[in-house]
């Protein structure tokens, strides 16, 4: 149950024009970062750092229509 919990939860996070394999790559250091953080301000360094992380995967064009020329 626990693995379903995790995948609703990257997709509902994900990007729509990312890799999930990105995305969920991003969420994990995510949350291994949050559970290590001591304070309200480290867990948003560790919010900065995925937002980051998932703006620095690149755009997945599976549909013909929304690659770039």
């Amino acid at each position: 149950m626990l693995p379903f919990i995790f995948a609703v939860s990257i997709v509902n996070v994900c990007p729509v024009d990312k890799p999930l394999e990105c995305c969920v790559t991003c969420q994990a250091h995510y949350f291994v970062c949050k559970d290590r953080s001591d304070s309200l301000s480290e867990e948003l360094g560790c919010l900065r750092q995925k937002n980051k992380c998932q703006g620095e995967c690149p755009v997945d064009y599976d549909d013909e229509e929304t690659a770039p020329e």
